[in-house]
């Protein structure tokens, strides 16, 4: 029998902070930009008040991408003649198994302007994968995918 080998396993990290000192700084920002626009207000400049309010809600959106992106992940492993690969991006979740004696690792050129993509194909289902890593990273994980699945061509 053959032991599952891990082939890519990232996990994006924007735990540059604990989650309750992210929700600390963004609360100390958003109430110290409401307080200075209140007293500009009061101080007769009340039309700063719905640019407070877009900083605030700006603040909120970025808040709530970070909370949504925070447990971002890819894992890949080979167990056997099985590819699984494991994806959480915000809110969608991708669990995939290919066979390794089918699956195409196909790295897209990039156009000008954009980056390349790592994409799984097998029997009609395409799964890209290392949405994390840059143009070199892709490189290698498609070169690593195709030693280990044998898949040479393409």
């Amino acid at each position: 029998m053959v032991s599952s080998q891990i082939v890519f396993n990232s996990v994006q990290s924007v735990h540059a902070v604990s989650a309750i000192s992210r929700n600390f700084i963004f609360l100390s920002i958003g109430f110290l930009t409401l307080t200075i626009s209140v007293v500009f207000a009061i101080l007769g400049a009340w039309p700063i008040l719905p640019y407070a309010g877009l900083e605030c809600l700006g603040l909120f959106l970025a808040w709530k991408w970070l909370k949504l992106h925070e447990e971002d992940h890819e894992h890949i492993h080979i167990d056997g003649n099985i590819l699984s690969v494991d994806v959480k991006d915000g809110q969608n979740v991708k669990k995939e198994t290919f066979n390794t004696d089918w699956v195409q690792v196909i790295l897209k050129d990039r156009r000008p302007g954009r980056r390349m993509r790592l994409i799984l194909r097998s029997h009609g289902v395409d799964l890209e994968i290392g949405k994390l890593l840059g143009d070199n990273g892709k490189k290698k994980l498609a070169g690593d995918i195709r030693r280990l699945v044998g898949n040479r061509g393409i």
